[in-house]
C-alpha cells in the first residue's frame, strides 16, 4: 500500500482539478489528516496550491 503522499501526489497529479472535498473523497481522509498531508507536500515543494 503506497503511503499517503505518494497516494494524494498520485490523486492530484490525475486529476488537477478536484476540490478539497472530492480529494477527501476519494482519498477516504479526515479533514485534518489531509490537510496536514497537502502542507507537507507544499513545504517540500512537489504542489503548489
Amino acid at each position: 500500500m503506497p503511503d499517503r503522499s505518494s497516494l494524494l501526489t498520485n490523486i492530484i497529479y490525475k486529476n488537477p482539478g478536484l476540490h478539497f472535498s472530492e480529494i477527501i473523497r476519494v482519498s477516504g481522509m479526515k479533514n485534518g489528516v489531509l490537510t496536514h498531508y497537502l502542507n507537507k507536500l507544499e513545504s517540500l515543494g512537489l504542489l503548489n496550491y
